[in-house]
């Protein structure tokens, strides 16, 4: 009788597990707009007196760069099914980490970048949204020693958040 209690025991034990499962799901990196093939990026505007005179030039290249290198998406030149345009709104350096003798041990690089993004083929998944990174370096460095690293490094960072924007359905 304890032998068939523990073959009973055993079997239903594996029925438990079997009917226990946890699944995860994550809908950033799937293309939400999967008819979608190609996209154009409009040259974005620097409306911000501080910001580097080419920094719109160079954030168009670096989104076009990221688009390229993690989607499935072609670039053209223009009327892509995916449009992106945009505008430099913020570029501010501001003192972090003030210390007792009233110094800042280090400097922060903020930069606003608002980004239109037109959806051709779905019109529902079109948005225009601000996105703001930054970056901390220490304040002995001067900015245009350091800049073209910190302007890398934010620039990895927007893009990123765009591309999860892109694909995502939130």
């Amino acid at each position: 009788m304890k032998s068939l209690f523990i073959i009973f025991s055993f079997i239903a034990g594996i029925y438990l597990l079997n009917s226990c499962k946890v699944t995860y799901g994550f809908t950033d990196g799937t293309p939400a707009c999967t008819e979608c093939k190609t996209f154009s990026v409009t040259i974005f505007e620097n409306s911000n007196p501080n910001a580097p005179v080419n920094y719109g030039q160079i954030f168009t290249e670096d989104l076009k760069d990221a688009i390229l290198n993690r989607t499935k998406y072609q670039l053209v030149s223009e009327n892509g099914d995916l449009q992106f345009d945009g505008k430099v709104t913020g570029y501010t350096i501001s003192p972090v980490s003030i210390q007792n003798d009233e110094n800042a041990a280090q400097n922060r690089l903020s930069i606003s970048i608002n980004v239109t993004h037109k959806n051709i083929v779905k019109d529902s998944l079109s948005f225009s949204q601000t996105f703001s990174r930054f970056a901390d370096y220490p304040s002995d460095q001067d900015i245009n020693s350091v800049q073209s690293l910190l302007l890398e490094e934010i620039n990895q960072q927007i893009t990123q958040d765009i591309l999860n924007k892109l694909n995502s359905n939130w």
